[in-house]
């Protein structure tokens, strides 16, 4: 299959099937799927999961983060995407502690 960036982020019926996910079980089985196939590598499938996990009512934070955490180079959009999905955490100001180099603190 091919992995080109354009059809990565336009066919790949994985990441199509991964956009109709409404619940994290959902998403953790597609993502599985994704591990499996090595798409999980690509920073667009990583990006759309975290984004997920981290701005869906369904998702949950301490999954983007172990995501997060995994990433080699996170992009600007996976940024932005973490720190919109801890700043609409429930923890207050310490969401901001996410971002400190030891990573000690979550959101």
């Amino acid at each position: 299959m091919d992995l080109s960036p354009a059809n990565t982020i336009i066919t790949h019926p994985v990441l199509l099937a991964m956009e109709s996910c409404t619940s994290m079980l959902q998403l953790k089985q597609t993502q599985a799927h994704m591990t499996k196939n090595a798409l999980i590598a690509h920073t667009f499938p990583a990006s759309r999961v975290l984004a997920f996990c981290a701005i869906s009512e369904s998702g949950d934070m301490s999954h983007a983060h172990l995501l997060f955490s995994q990433l080699q180079n996170p992009n600007t959009y996976i940024w932005n995407t973490m720190i919109r999905g801890c700043s609409r955490a429930e923890t207050g100001p310490n969401w901001l502690l996410v971002f400190l180099p030891n990573g000690s603190e979550r959101c």
